[in-house]
């Protein structure tokens, strides 16, 4: 392929493809969908194991380094994979010299953790972090080396060979975790699961993607997304602090065992935003992207799949909220058992975030990151303060704070985000939201009642054997009787392709 060629890169609709732009997104839902339920279903199992051969103190020790480490990996993107996405016109030399920068990026990300792992070892006044985020730095320059890789398979809408590499690094991942514990290494199982699984993933990209670096190196043609990617990193950069500000501040004055339980329950309830959002926004920002000059059709786009989404994640948090004492105690051991109190203030933060975060691929498809770094930077001084102010009350009062300040600034958000393609966020709720929620709210109601009623005396693992497919049953009932046909129109397609 000549230098001067662009890569190629899936094209609008036309009478000749019989998939044309949703046909293909459709299939590569189907192909992340099916091995997104393996990950999570692997995932979920192995944070299970793990929970039960390690300690909260364990997992706390472990966060401390991450809340570092994720900041680093943001970095280490560059911005530069969502740039490329975006860029119509996307060349090899420009694909290769985005590789370069990154993988640079990474190895200096690298360099600097190494040499101030003890200052963040200071700040936590937990000497054992230092040793640990040391041996994670590994991630950046293994996690920059996949940037463009990705990137390329993500604009051909390749899907389905990257659901087969990601799979491949759950499994390596789970693999390699769970043996260390069962060695006896604590701490370092949990490292060594996550260097395995981003080793992994990144050799099968850069071996078997079908595309592959070049030893070139164009200046002009970074600096022509140079302002795109920087934009959003720093967008992603606040963005990322003002969703972790709180286990920086639960480290720092409540120690490893209360951050394991406080950053478990946080995980617990951003299951719908890691398994189904994310897994969505990743085909929905592409897609979007093609027609972003067309806001009626980005408009109805969006409304569809986040009213599908939220027909999803919304009754799944309602859910666990309903039973996250029992769910907690079964699934993870009676020495996490304050984590379920967590759980019941963050859920309903959860059901709304799976929603709007689909938001964030307006903004990128429109170009307007310059909007996103603004608002995650208010949202990260309100989250600050929110969390400042509930850490009087221990875990507890951090959690609720936390919460308050993301609910209150939803609306907010949602009016930002949808006016920018000419939706209001009246109509959005209205349409999207509003019979997801009514159901799941029925939903609720039939467990409580069940359980309060006919359970009282029942085990744990017996009330969650009974309640979890009567709340399923319960919010289908009510889901169809208001009329929400969208989730059961895309099972169709998705099964139908």
């Amino acid at each position: 392929m000549s230098p001067c060629h662009p890569v190629p890169v899936p094209g609008p609709a036309r009478s000749g493809d019989p998939l044309g732009l949703r046909g293909r997104s459709i299939a590569g839902l189907r192909w992340l969908g099916a091995a997104h339920v393996a990950r999570t279903a692997i995932s979920a199992t192995t944070v299970l194991v793990l929970a039960r051969l390690l300690s909260p103190s364990d997992f706390g020790l472990q966060e401390m380094a991450l809340v570092v480490v994720g900041l680093g990996l943001v970095l280490a993107d560059a911005g530069l994979r969502p740039a490329l996405i975006q860029r119509l016109d996307l060349t090899p030399t420009l694909a290769s010299s985005a590789f370069w920068v990154a993988l640079a990026t990474g190895i200096g990300l690298m360099l600097v953790v190494l040499l101030a792992a003890p200052l963040v070892a200071t700040f936590y006044r937990e000497p054992r972090v230092e040793t640990v985020l040391r041996t994670l730095s590994l991630l950046f320059p293994v996690s920059a080396a996949r940037v463009a890789p990705l990137a390329v398979l993500e604009r051909r809408l390749a899907f389905r060979r990257l659901s087969v590499f990601e799979l491949c690094s759950t499994v390596a991942g789970a693999g390699a975790g769970i043996a260390a514990a069962a060695m006896g290494l604590g701490v370092w199982s949990l490292v060594v699961q996550a260097l395995a699984g981003s080793l992994s993933l990144t050799g099968l990209v850069l071996l078997l993607g079908g595309w592959t670096p070049r030893l070139s190196f164009d200046g002009r043609a970074v600096a022509d997304v140079a302002a795109y990617a920087l934009n959003h990193t720093g967008a992603r950069v606040v963005e990322y602090l003002s969703r972790n500000v709180h286990d920086l501040i639960v480290g720092r004055y409540l120690g490893a065992p209360g951050l394991g339980q406080y950053s478990t329950a946080h995980r617990l309830v951003l299951v719908p935003v890691l398994a189904v959002s994310r897994l969505v926004a990743r085909i929905l920002f592409p897609a979007l992207s093609r027609v972003q000059g067309d806001d009626a059709r980005m408009a109805g786009a969006f409304l569809e799949v986040a009213g599908a989404v939220a027909a999803v994640t919304v009754p799944l948090m309602l859910g666990l909220w309903a039973v996250a004492d029992a769910f907690v105690s079964v699934a993870l051991g009676p020495q996490w058992k304050p984590v379920g109190q967590l759980v019941r203030i963050l859920a309903p933060v959860g059901a709304l975030q799976s929603v709007t975060v689909l938001a964030d691929s307006i903004l990128l498809a429109k170009g307007r990151v310059d909007l996103q770094v603004r608002w995650n930077l208010l949202q990260g001084l309100c989250v600050l303060a929110g969390v400042l102010v509930g850490l009087r009350w221990g875990l507890v009062g951090v959690a609720v704070g936390y919460a308050v300040t993301i609910l209150a600034l939803t609306y907010p958000w949602l009016r930002l985000t949808t006016g920018l393609v000419g939706m209001s966020a009246g109509r959005f709720v209205g349409r999207a939201l509003t019979r997801p929620m009514l159901a799941a709210l029925a939903m609720v109601v039939a467990m409580t009642w069940a359980r309060a009623g006919l359970m009282a005396d029942w085990t744990e693992a017996q009330t969650l054997a009974v309640l979890i497919p009567l709340g399923l049953a319960a919010y289908l009932a009510a889901i169809l009787g208001l009329g929400e046909r969208r989730l059961l129109s895309l099972a169709r397609e998705l099964l139908a392709r």
